[in-house]
């Protein structure tokens, strides 16, 4: 069952193959209605902004109204050959935001490309699934979370931590930046230090804050001990990010979901995206026109692998779709594209001069997660994806993989440990698997350590 909350956009999806489990079938004269379960047409029927993103699969973006009533709603896909429909749940805006999206620190398009599994696939959601899963699994293996979220947290003092008066060790909620800090309601932030001092260039988090010894500021308590510090900042182990291209077009509202970026090979489903000071999540990618369009006609081959353009600046190393078949763009030379034919198991075809050039640039977002808020943002914005640390994504795609592998043998292989190996368990030459060396490796470079006084600890 889809939900949607009143005044947001959805992306509904539906796939039609020739028997279930079978291949992707495509169908003809699809329309699309969304009526009310008492039968009250919403939508509809029509076949005006329907996308056939790929052989049997296509989309349909409904942008609920504000004021639309609260309760179920059916969705119809009615083609020639066959017909489908769903329920749809509309909340109300009043009611709180949709239950939040777990962040993930790998995205369904680079687990499924190690698994070769094309985009027309109808696993989203257990890859999604298990990325989510081994996500939450490293982060209790590690103590320690790899996103940043921008909150205020209170700290007891003294907190029975035996250090020294002016030292506040921050344990699991680590520090990227500090906006203010609090003492028994005191700003005392100009003489507050971030330590360890090189932990910007090392990559890693403060794991503490001190008193400049130097100031008249110190920790004290208010009228107890309790939450008597206060600290607001970004929490996390990192929020280094790297441009991912501009938004072509503007959020003008504090609710819409759905927006065109410049690049889409900078981003997949499960990337912490800011735009300006708001960030979302990615929730979903759909086809979306590039502006440009096919230079000269191209046959339905495998070797006519040059796709000629306006503009080669307009695209990356990405996929684009023509007509109904997708393409992997694997270089581009000036005006030119060299492509891999019938990608993601679309089908070869010709394509003539002037047919639209698509690419996967329309995002489906949660808005103002990890802290942040709604905000309008204009044409043009710069779009800045979260960067989590490379071991850490391999670690995450490669417990994904193993469960999705798992699942599909309903959890009865047992992962080989290599041959000739005769190191007992723990030792650092006890290298049994791919997927067991990444996990040491991981705990070797992230583990959060809790020995630094007596157990106290939380």
């Amino acid at each position: 069952m889809t939900t949607v909350v009143q005044g947001q956009a959805v992306t509904l999806e539906a796939a039609f193959f020739q028997y279930s489990g079978g291949p992707a079938v495509d169908v003809t004269n699809l329309t699309v209605q969304i009526a009310t379960v008492a039968g009250a047409t919403i939508v509809g029927p029509t076949s005006t902004g329907i996308v056939h993103i790929a052989t049997g699969i296509y989309t349909y973006v409904w942008a609920t109204a504000l004021i639309l009533t609260p309760g179920d709603y059916v969705v119809a896909w009615v083609a020639t050959q066959t017909s489908a429909s769903e329920i749809v749940t509309v909340l109300s805006a009043t009611a709180g935001p949709l239950a939040p999206v777990e962040v993930m620190y790998a995205t369904r398009e680079e687990v499924k490309s190690a698994l070769d599994v094309p985009e027309t696939s109808r696993s989203n959601m257990q890859i999604d699934r298990e990325i989510q899963a081994a996500s939450r699994s490293i982060e209790g293996d590690v103590l320690r979370y790899f996103y940043p979220s921008v909150s205020v947290q209170t700290f007891d003092w003294p907190d029975h931590q035996f250090a020294a008066p002016w030292r506040l060790w921050l344990d699991q909620r680590e520090l990227t930046s500090v906006t203010q800090v609090l003492a028994a309601g005191v700003d005392i932030t100009s003489s507050v230090m971030l330590r360890p001092d090189d932990a910007p260039l090392r990559g890693i988090p403060y794991t503490k804050l001190e008193i400049d010894l130097s100031s008249n500021s110190a920790f004290n308590a208010g009228n107890t001990f309790q939450r008597s510090i206060s600290v607001a900042g970004t929490f996390g182990y990192c929020a280094a990010e790297h441009s991912a291209g501009t938004m072509v077009s503007a959020f003008t509202d504090l609710i819409g979901t759905t927006g065109t970026c410049t690049d889409s090979n900078l981003l997949g489903v499960g990337s912490i995206i800011r735009v300006d000071q708001e960030r979302m999540i990615v929730t979903g990618k759909a086809m979306a026109a590039t502006g440009q369009t096919l230079a000269a006609t191209i046959a339905a081959q495998a070797n006519a692998t040059t796709v000629g353009i306006q503009s080669g600046a307009a695209v990356d190393t990405e996929v684009i779709m023509l007509d109904s078949e997708q393409m992997l763009i694997t270089d581009i030379v000036g005006n030119n594209l060299t492509v891999i034919r019938a990608w993601n198991g679309t089908v070869l075809a010709q394509h003539t001069t002037g047919a639209a050039v698509n690419a996967p640039r329309l995002l489906t977002v949660q808005r103002g997660v990890l802290g942040t808020t709604a905000a309008t943002h204009s044409a043009n914005a710069s779009i800045n994806v979260h960067v989590v640390p490379s071991l850490v994504r391999e670690w995450c795609i490669a417990e994904a993989l193993n469960t999705l592998v798992q699942s599909r043998r309903g959890y009865t292989t047992i992962v080989k440990r290599s041959a000739g190996n005769n190191a007992g368990p723990g030792d650092p030459l006890d290298i049994s698997s791919a997927l067991d060396d990444l996990r040491r490796r991981g705990h070797t470079r992230y583990l959060r350590m809790r020995k630094r006084t007596a157990a106290r600890l939380v």
